[in-house]
């Protein structure tokens, strides 16, 4: 949800999550990832007695494995995922491609919450980037 945009009914845990997945990405930029590599993941589409209980069904969407969100933590703490440190991703994408687009996803901005395809100040640069 902390991507989601609207959010019904779910305003207030979309605004938790994204401010949370904000928190990391900032703080990635003040710790290397010698230290801790931090990536906020969302877990894809599990269905777990919450779904059910918002009145969804086994049938209604592609459910991903419930195993998958801990094999993908697993891959994305080492140092082959480094370069996801301070980024958005979802386990149910390909490891495979992510490595493939590693020089794409390194570019400022990819993979990272908030505003993106605008000119913004550079506060440390004091430079307007495009």
């Amino acid at each position: 949800m902390a991507h989601s945009n609207p959010a019904p009914n779910n305003g207030t845990y979309a605004t938790t999550k994204s401010a949370f997945a904000s928190f990391l990405q900032h703080l990635s930029s003040e710790i290397p990832t010698s230290k801790i590599q931090m990536v906020s993941i969302h877990p894809g589409a599990v269905f777990t007695p919450g779904t059910r209980k918002i009145g969804l069904t086994e049938n209604s969407l592609k459910w991903d494995n419930e195993e998958l969100c801990g094999a993908f933590s697993v891959w994305v703490s080492t140092k082959a995922a480094a370069f996801l440190h301070g980024r958005f991703v979802w386990a149910n994408w390909d490891v495979e491609e992510l490595l493939e687009r590693k020089d794409e996803i390194n570019r400022e901005g990819m993979l990272k919450m908030g505003l993106q395809g605008s000119s913004f100040f550079d506060a440390y640069g004091s430079m307007q980037v495009t």
